[in-house]
């Protein structure tokens, strides 16, 4: 098991290091193709929804990893407001571009992509816990 931890400032620029950290840990790890791809979506999707969104004097993100084989769990830590994922309702089916809403896809993807999607508020922190697993 690879367990490893980095933390950055919620800035666009930042995803070049969360990609090649991510990279680094997911070769170390042996981890499963389908479960990296997965867990990089699924990260990807969550930090930009907290360097877009996300309000707050603190704008550092922290992601924790732990990673065996065809497991790959990821904490996501956030000092901005609060805001739950878990909370929102699923986006609709798009029927219509034209009358489609903008907006909640990514996070439907997210709930939809990873086994299991947990959030908590902890001494000011959002903490999201996201686990992909081989399908």
């Amino acid at each position: 098991m690879l367990q490893d931890t980095i933390e950055f400032e919620a800035e666009v620029r930042a995803a070049d290091d969360l990609n090649r950290w991510l990279a680094e840990a997911v070769a170390t790890a042996g981890l499963d193709r389908g479960v990296a791809d997965d867990l990089k979506l699924c990260l990807h999707e969550i930090v930009s929804n907290i360097i877009l969104h996300g309000q707050g004097s603190d704008r550092r993100i922290q992601v924790d990893l732990q990673l065996s084989g065809d497991t790959a769990t990821a904490t996501i830590i956030d000092r901005c407001h609060a805001f739950d994922p878990t909370a929102r309702p699923l986006a609709d089916k798009i029927r219509n571009l034209e009358t489609a809403q903008i907006g909640g896809f990514g996070i439907t993807l997210v709930r939809t992509i990873a086994e299991t999607v947990h959030y908590t508020r902890v001494g000011g922190a959002n903490v999201l816990t996201l686990t992909c697993r081989r399908r």
